[in-house]
């Protein structure tokens, strides 16, 4: 925690720590919306970017926020983000 102390002096630990528990909450959330709970996973996160899912892949990231990455989601999946107003990105 010694690291995480030296970088961010003015940010309480507990903060970090409910900040990306939302995150998570929310990808688990849309996952579900889509039946596809059973593909939840945090597939990377590192840099800007979180992948979560393994066949359907929902990316966060902090400025743009989630988006869903066509090429590797199914159909049903896509729908599901469509309608909750997640952005679509890829061919």
């Amino acid at each position: 925690m010694s690291d995480f102390q030296d970088e961010y002096d003015d940010v309480e630990f507990e903060a970090v720590v409910h900040l990306g528990g939302m995150v998570l909450d929310r990808a688990m959330e849309l996952f579900d919306y889509a039946k596809c709970g059973d593909d939840f996973c945090i597939q990377h996160s590192g840099g800007y970017n979180t992948i979560f899912g393994g066949t359907n892949r929902l990316l966060w990231n902090p400025i743009t926020g989630f988006h869903a990455d066509k090429k590797y989601c199914s159909e049903r999946f896509i729908e599901a983000m469509v309608r909750s107003g997640v952005s679509i990105h890829g061919k």
